[in-house]
């Protein structure tokens, strides 16, 4: 069995532990609303928090003594009870901390940099590359809609050389262009630091990466004028807070294929490599000239087992202008096994159909979606799906 990543244990724990008083009705409950997205948000008590870190504290003592946590040096508990103190064998490159921190991280002070997240991925990228960090609960969610369950965490680390740099920055001692000079000049700072602006507010999706972040942001003047210099597009929607970054100068420049080394978030580093090994579009005349009749997609019916029939199943079909889109929506945490498992349904059914084409090739990975854009390909399931019925 391999070791697991600290984050992902910490956060199942919570959400576990804190699920079922949900259950017994146990937490104060308010309501949030982003949106049309409807949010249960359980703030705990003092006594409730130091309970629950106790709990962890224990469990991952177990864990630890079985050897089942990844480079996990220690866990601890401070004095008065209210946080988790965790010691990792492991830490990460200046530049890599440093955008990290002035993506997703508060400056406390000259030695201290708070952040608060609700997902593994990134508790993970914290944890791992500053080597020590104190962690808080502060509440526990339920989102409504896809009854996903999660915990608030604020994470508070000690790196007197980053934290120096985002205080100064945040206090306008030091002028930003000292740092952007210095990253225009040394190709492999600028990877590392933009694989931390990444893990931390970063998102990955067909053709870009996407910054979550205002224009007043000292992170915004950084990556406008570093992307801008190597001949790129930035994109910046004010009403959504996201900075877009086109990846085609990343590419033509070679940056794009060093990213995913440095990327520490699993689900972020494999988008990133299928984004560096995009290839062209799925060719459809592959499809259209084998002409298709109903005993052909019978026969693919009746040869793919119950489970794959379920993937297809499962498919939804949007139209945009004269095109259709094949998809369906899964959370972050499912969505590499969803784009795994369609891809293998996929390659199946081009094996019986004897292709010269390989229908994997026309799954993408979306925000919280797997889709396919191929018309021919969404024809074929949408017909696949419809013979399924009858």
């Amino acid at each position: 069995m391999g070791k697991k990543l600290i984050g992902n244990v910490i956060l199942r724990l919570c959400s576990n532990y804190l699920g079922k008083l949900h259950d017994e009705h146990s937490l104060p409950l308010n309501i949030r609303r982003l949106g049309d997205r409807e949010i249960l948000v359980y703030n705990l008590s003092p006594t409730r928090k130091k309970e629950l870190i106790s709990y962890l504290y224990n469990e991952l003592l177990k864990y630890l003594h079985d050897g089942i946590l990844r480079d996990v040096k220690g866990v601890s508990i401070s004095h008065d009870k209210g946080s988790l103190i965790i010691e990792t064998n492991t830490s990460r490159s200046y530049w890599y901390r440093l955008g990290l921190a002035l993506s997703d991280g508060t400056s406390l002070s000259r030695s201290k940099i708070l952040f608060s997240t609700t997902t593994a991925h990134t508790l993970n990228s914290i944890l791992y590359s500053f080597g020590l960090a104190k962690i808080y609960v502060e509440r526990f969610m339920i989102y409504r809609k896809s009854s996903r369950r999660s915990c608030a965490f604020n994470v508070v680390i000690s790196d007197e050389e980053v934290a120096k740099i985002t205080y100064l920055l945040k206090n306008k001692k030091i002028e930003i262009n000292e740092i952007i000079k210095e990253l225009k000049s040394q190709r492999t700072c600028l990877v590392q630091f933009l694989a931390g602006v990444i893990d931390g507010d970063g998102i990955v999706d067909k053709d870009s990466i996407r910054i979550s972040l205002s224009k007043d942001d000292t992170l915004f003047d950084t990556l406008f004028n570093i992307i801008r210099d190597i001949h790129g597009n930035v994109n910046y929607d004010s009403k959504r807070y996201l900075l877009r970054l086109s990846t085609r100068a990343l590419r033509k420049t070679g940056i794009l294929n060093e990213l995913p080394q440095w990327i520490m978030s699993e689900h972020k580093r494999l988008k990133m490599k299928a984004l560096s090994t995009k290839k062209e579009r799925f060719d459809c005349k592959v499809v259209d000239e084998m002409g298709l009749d109903r005993n052909s997609l019978v026969k693919v019916i009746k040869l793919l087992r119950d489970d794959e029939i379920k993937i297809l199943k499962s498919l939804k079909f949007r139209s945009k202008d004269k095109y259709e889109y094949a998809y369906f929506s899964s959370p972050s945490s499912r969505l590499l096994i969803s784009y795994s498992n369609l891809k293998s349904v996929l390659s199946k059914i081009s094996s019986i159909l004897c292709l010269n084409a390989d229908l994997s090739s026309a799954v993408k990975l979306g925000n919280r979606e797997v889709i396919i854009y191929a018309q021919c390909v969404v024809k074929l399931l949408k017909l696949l799906v419809s013979i399924n019925k009858s």
